[in-house]
């Protein structure tokens, strides 16, 4: 669009032979892209109810398959007293298209914290965590994020616990 910033875009793909890359452009509405040569062209769009109260949902880490569906961790955010807090919770949808969303966390799995105003960062103002990454593991998933605009981070999610964290759509 004209004029608005983009970002927040989570690419993925099958890994099929010939298959075009996809991209959550949207996680509510749950808007994908496919690549056209150079151009990104809008393939699916789903409303959903999803119920995540703490702020809109944007993007996070590319999303990775788990078990029979694809997995992405994502961030939000709520204006508080003193500024704007940060919260990254995950979402599930189908593998196959039209990519319909099933599930999402019912609460944040970590959200941004108070830090020192000494440490020097863009804005004393903002509790930041915003996930970039995803690695499965045996047991659990590596999200690495940003912190507070000043620190890379990692959280090991749990399995079970994001089992249980995960309510169905």
């Amino acid at each position: 669009q004209e004029g608005k910033t983009e970002k927040n875009w989570t690419f993925f793909s099958d890994g099929k032979p010939n298959e075009k890359i996809k991209s959550v452009y949207t996680i509510s509405p749950h808007v994908i892209f496919e690549m056209n040569g150079k151009d990104f062209v809008e393939q699916h769009s789903i409303e959903w109810a999803h119920g995540w109260k703490y702020g809109e949902l944007r993007g996070g880490t590319s999303p990775i398959k788990y078990k029979d569906h694809y997995l992405s961790f994502f961030h939000s955010s709520l204006a508080i007293s003193n500024g704007r807090q940060y919260f990254m919770g995950a979402y599930m949808f189908e593998k196959e298209a039209p990519y319909k969303p099933i599930a999402i966390s019912e609460t944040p799995i970590i959200a941004g914290e108070i830090v020192p105003f000494e440490i020097p960062r863009l804005s004393n103002k903002i509790f930041v965590v915003f996930p970039g990454g995803v690695v499965e593991e045996k047991n659990s998933f590596k999200v690495f994020f940003g912190f507070n605009d000043y620190q890379c981070r990692m959280v090991d999610v749990t399995k079970k616990y994001l089992t249980t964290n995960l309510k169905a759509i």
